[in-house]
Protein backbone atom coordinates (compact mmCIF):
# COMPACT_ATOMS: atom_id res chain seq x y z
CA UNK A 1 0.00 0.00 0.00
CA UNK A 2 1.24 3.30 -0.87
CA UNK A 3 0.48 6.22 1.73
CA UNK A 4 0.74 10.25 0.97
CA UNK A 5 1.75 12.42 3.73
CA UNK A 6 0.17 15.40 4.65
CA UNK A 7 2.96 16.87 6.33
CA UNK A 8 5.61 18.54 5.08
CA UNK A 9 5.78 22.25 3.78
CA UNK A 10 9.67 24.32 3.30
CA UNK A 11 9.45 28.47 3.83
CA UNK A 12 11.55 30.56 2.54
CA UNK A 13 12.21 33.00 5.13
CA UNK A 14 12.73 36.82 4.27
CA UNK A 15 17.06 36.39 4.47
CA UNK A 16 16.29 33.84 1.77
CA UNK A 17 16.85 30.57 3.70
CA UNK A 18 14.55 27.43 2.76
CA UNK A 19 14.03 25.42 6.31
CA UNK A 20 11.54 22.16 6.11
CA UNK A 21 8.85 21.73 8.36
CA UNK A 22 5.98 18.87 9.51
CA UNK A 23 7.84 16.18 7.82
CA UNK A 24 7.61 12.69 10.61
CA UNK A 25 10.52 10.78 10.89
CA UNK A 26 9.87 7.30 9.60
CA UNK A 27 11.59 3.63 9.67
CA UNK A 28 10.48 0.66 7.89
CA UNK A 29 9.23 2.13 4.99
CA UNK A 30 10.49 2.87 1.41
CA UNK A 31 10.13 6.80 -0.25
CA UNK A 32 9.21 7.84 -3.52
CA UNK A 33 11.42 11.21 -3.52
CA UNK A 34 9.81 11.76 -7.03
CA UNK A 35 6.25 11.88 -5.95
CA UNK A 36 6.81 11.89 -2.09
CA UNK A 37 4.81 8.95 -1.11
CA UNK A 38 6.18 5.67 0.67
CA UNK A 39 5.31 2.19 1.10
CA UNK A 40 5.42 -0.13 4.25
CA UNK A 41 8.23 -2.13 3.95
CA UNK A 42 6.22 -5.31 5.74
CA UNK A 43 2.83 -6.54 7.39
CA UNK A 44 2.40 -3.55 9.60
CA UNK A 45 0.21 -0.54 10.14
CA UNK A 46 1.31 2.71 9.05
CA UNK A 47 1.45 4.25 12.73
CA UNK A 48 4.02 1.39 13.95
CA UNK A 49 6.63 3.29 11.53
CA UNK A 50 6.71 6.71 13.47
CA UNK A 51 7.29 7.68 16.83
CA UNK A 52 4.96 10.58 16.65
CA UNK A 53 1.46 10.89 17.09
CA UNK A 54 -0.35 12.90 14.39
CA UNK A 55 -1.89 15.79 16.24
CA UNK A 56 -6.06 16.18 15.11
CA UNK A 57 -4.87 19.86 16.09
CA UNK A 58 -2.89 22.92 14.99
CA UNK A 59 0.87 22.19 15.20
CA UNK A 60 3.17 25.20 16.22
CA UNK A 61 6.51 25.26 13.49
CA UNK A 62 9.25 27.64 14.60
CA UNK A 63 11.86 29.30 12.68
CA UNK A 64 15.42 30.25 13.55
CA UNK A 65 15.77 33.78 14.86
CA UNK A 66 15.66 36.62 11.92
CA UNK A 67 17.60 40.10 11.95
CA UNK A 68 14.12 42.17 11.39
CA UNK A 69 13.58 45.87 11.80
CA UNK A 70 10.38 47.51 12.47
CA UNK A 71 8.72 49.20 9.33
CA UNK A 72 10.11 47.06 6.85
CA UNK A 73 8.38 44.53 4.34
CA UNK A 74 9.27 40.90 4.36
CA UNK A 75 8.29 38.63 2.17
CA UNK A 76 8.05 34.74 3.23
CA UNK A 77 7.07 31.79 0.37
CA UNK A 78 5.14 28.74 2.02
CA UNK A 79 6.24 25.68 -0.35
CA UNK A 80 4.22 22.79 -0.22
CA UNK A 81 5.87 18.99 -0.60
CA UNK A 82 2.80 17.08 0.39
CA UNK A 83 -0.25 17.61 -0.74
CA UNK A 84 -3.35 19.47 0.93
CA UNK A 85 -1.67 21.41 3.39
CA UNK A 86 -3.63 23.72 5.45
CA UNK A 87 -1.95 26.80 6.90
CA UNK A 88 -4.13 28.86 9.07
CA UNK A 89 -1.92 31.64 10.85
CA UNK A 90 1.85 33.18 10.00
CA UNK A 91 3.15 34.95 13.03
CA UNK A 92 6.47 37.45 12.94
CA UNK A 93 7.83 38.74 15.86
CA UNK A 94 11.70 38.91 17.15
CA UNK A 95 13.03 37.63 19.69
CA UNK A 96 11.40 38.15 22.50
CA UNK A 97 7.68 36.86 21.05
CA UNK A 98 6.58 40.61 20.17
CA UNK A 99 4.45 40.61 17.61
CA UNK A 100 4.60 42.02 14.27
CA UNK A 101 2.01 40.69 12.11
CA UNK A 102 -0.22 38.31 11.98
CA UNK A 103 -1.21 36.88 8.65
CA UNK A 104 -4.52 34.54 9.17
CA UNK A 105 -5.41 32.75 6.84
CA UNK A 106 -7.15 29.28 5.59
CA UNK A 107 -5.97 28.06 2.69
CA UNK A 108 -5.27 24.14 1.33
CA UNK A 109 -1.93 24.20 -0.46
CA UNK A 110 -1.08 21.19 -3.12
CA UNK A 111 2.19 20.00 -4.67
CA UNK A 112 3.18 22.64 -7.22
CA UNK A 113 1.49 25.57 -5.89
CA UNK A 114 3.68 28.29 -4.02
CA UNK A 115 1.70 30.97 -1.69
CA UNK A 116 4.18 34.46 -1.10
CA UNK A 117 2.77 35.90 1.56
CA UNK A 118 3.28 40.45 1.30
CA UNK A 119 1.58 42.96 3.18
CA UNK A 120 -0.53 40.66 4.79
CA UNK A 121 -2.12 39.15 1.57
CA UNK A 122 -1.68 36.26 0.18
CA UNK A 123 -0.61 35.59 -3.40
CA UNK A 124 -0.66 32.83 -5.34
Amino acid sequence: MVYEPYERFDVELPDGTITSFGRLARTGVTWDDEFQVFSVNNDVEESITRSEDISMDYDFFHSQLLALSCGNDYEVKIIPKDINIWISRLFLGDADGFLFCIIRMWTALFTGQTKRLIDGNCEV
